[in-house]
C-alpha cells in the first residue's frame, strides 16, 4: 500500500487494507531499511485513526488546509516528521532508562564500597 493510499483511507476514515503486508514486503525488495519505517508509520497512523476525535482550533485547520494546497505531499511529509518525532522520544525514553540503571548500579557500588566505621585515621 502506497503512502498515499494510507492517507486517503486515514481522511476516509476507513480502516486500513490488508493490503499493507503487500506494500511493505515491494519496499522490502527495494530496500531494506524500509520495511520498519512503513510498519512504524502504518502503526501511528492506526493509532490516530483509532484516537477519538479532538476539538480543533479554526485556525490549525485552516493553517494544514493551506499548507495541503500549497503543497501536496505535505501531509505525507507531515506523517513522516512525526514518525521521526515519536522514533526520538522512544530513543530518548531508553537512554534514560539506561542512565538510570547505570546509576543504581554506581550508587549500589558505592553503598557495597563505604567504610565501616572501623578504619583508623
Amino acid at each position: 500500500m502506497s503512502t498515499e493510499e494510507l492517507l486517503l483511507s486515514a481522511r476516509g476514515g476507513d480502516a486500513l487494507p490488508e493490503r499493507a503486508g503487500e506494500a511493505a514486503a515491494a519496499a522490502t525488495a527495494q530496500d531494506p531499511l524500509i520495511e520498519p519505517s512503513l510498519r512504524q508509520l502504518e502503526s501511528l497512523i492506526r493509532v490516530v485513526l483509532a484516537a477519538p476525535a479532538e476539538q480543533m482550533d479554526d485556525d490549525i485547520v485552516a493553517l494544514v488546509r493551506h499548507a495541503t494546497k500549497a503543497r501536496p505531499k505535505f501531509s505525507v511529509v507531515l506523517a513522516l516528521r512525526a514518525l521521526r518525532l515519536e522514533q526520538g522520544l522512544r530513543e530518548a525514553q531508553q537512554r534514560l532508562i539506561q542512565l538510570q540503571w547505570e546509576l543504581a548500579q554506581s550508587r549500589r557500588g558505592l553503598v557495597t564500597s563505604t567504610p565501616s566505621g572501623d578504619d583508623d585515621y
